[in-house]
């Protein structure tokens, strides 16, 4: 059995990946691959259920600008080789 969520869960628009993750600021990851481009992802995360607003370093350059009051934070062309590398650390399955 493939574990592998960018093989068995890719999400896409409208229906993105959500799976749980072990990291100090969030406890569950959203993904979908970007529309026509198998290697570029689309993320946010969560904690508690909640959107998690404050920059996650590992996606720091890819973070979309906070405005304040924002209650979302998204990080836009991730590519698929960096959302590998820190799924492979911070997976929690």
């Amino acid at each position: 059995m493939n574990t592998n969520p960018l093989v068995s869960s890719i999400g896409y628009i409208g229906n993105p990946a959500r799976l749980p993750i072990n990291h100090p600021l969030a406890d569950g990851i959203s993904f979908f691959r970007i529309s026509g481009d198998e290697a570029i992802y689309e993320l946010a995360f969560f904690k508690n259920g909640d959107w998690v607003t404050e920059t996650i370093p590992f996606f720091g350059t890819y973070a979309e600008s906070a405005y304040p009051g924002m209650r979302s934070r998204v990080y836009q062309g991730i590519p698929k080789k960096d959302l590998q590398d820190f799924l492979e650390i911070y997976k929690d399955w």
